[in-house]
């Protein structure tokens, strides 16, 4: 997952401006980049995706910034606690 990341963030897997569409809202789509969901906190952008109860990736690009949130369980508070954790480590990256 990490090679995954870094490679779509150094433009070997995918070139800049295709990286830059993950993160950029598609008009008359809330919330919904291609195949990432973005949101705002504070002016910052954030952008990633959930696969299902237990992945949560979410990016800062600001700060080129990646949480990786794995876990072997399928439950509801497993993927909140990846987005809790997410915002805790991107929140870091901006301070």
């Amino acid at each position: 997952m990490i090679k995954f990341i870094c490679a779509l963030q150094k433009h070997t897997l995918i070139d800049a401006t295709h990286f830059k569409r993950l993160y950029t809202p598609v008009e008359g789509v809330n919330d919904f980049a291609l195949g990432w969901e973005y949101r705002y906190k504070d002016g910052h952008l954030r952008a990633g995706h959930s696969g299902g109860w237990s992945v949560v990736i979410m990016h800062l690009p600001e700060t080129n910034t990646t949480s990786i949130f794995l876990s072997s369980a399928a439950d509801r508070s497993v993927i909140n606690t990846g987005y809790q954790l997410a915002e805790k480590v991107l929140d870091y990256a901006i301070s």
